[in-house]
């Protein structure tokens, strides 16, 4: 292949993506992806409000609902914990970048990534709620409480990220929970594998 073949193969290329990239932002501006960031900001300062309600006896109900599977409001409990799962998870990222050395770089794209992740599962799951959609939302969250656990143990000798990560597991966990409670109200079904082949359920 000589060069003004690759030049031109690599600019179709990008023309492809744009092209892509604005029939993503198109549709998402259609499905109304633009339309809840106020109602996401409300939600940020919610849990400063809700600090002082918080009890020892609140948080063991929270526990025994999620390792019952059993959350008492799926929809508040999802919301909530996906805004303090931001919150831990910005409170990190300053950590890491002011503190131990990240920079300043590495600070604003953990900042941008965890905002935009935190802002889709929001909107995604309590607002879109398309079951297809959901469902990528709960395998994100499967894989992100897996990677958050594996963080929690592999820094525990500098205690500080090690308490950070682990709220944050929990969080995630409980939005994981509330989150296919959601999924299920919403119509949706996980494929399951049986000796008769995939099934829905």
């Amino acid at each position: 292949m000589d060069t003004e073949a690759a030049v031109e193969k690599a600019q179709q290329g990008a023309v492809a993506v744009k092209e892509g990239a604005l029939a993503a932002f198109e549709k998402a501006k259609a499905e109304g992806f633009f339309s809840h960031f106020n109602q996401f900001h409300e939600e940020i300062l919610k849990p400063l409000q809700r600090a002082g309600d918080v009890t020892v006896d609140s948080v063991k109900a929270e526990l025994i609902g999620t390792l019952t599977f059993a959350p008492p409001n799926p929809a508040a409990n999802f919301v909530f914990y996906n805004v303090m799962a931001l919150l831990v998870g910005l409170s990190e990222s300053l950590f890491v970048g002011l503190i131990l050395g990240g920079g300043f770089l590495s600070l604003v794209w953990n900042g941008v990534a965890g905002y935009s992740a935190a802002y889709t599962l929001y909107w995604v799951m309590t607002a879109y709620t398309d079951p297809k959609a959901m469902q990528f939302c709960l395998a994100f969250l499967v894989l992100y409480c897996a990677f958050t656990i594996y963080m929690t143990l592999h820094t525990l000798l500098y205690v500080l990220p090690a308490i950070l990560y682990a709220i944050k597991a929990f969080c995630n966990l409980q939005c994981l929970v509330s989150g296919y409670y959601l999924f299920k109200n919403a119509g949706g079904t996980l494929p399951t594998i049986s000796s008769s082949g995939v099934s829905m359920q």
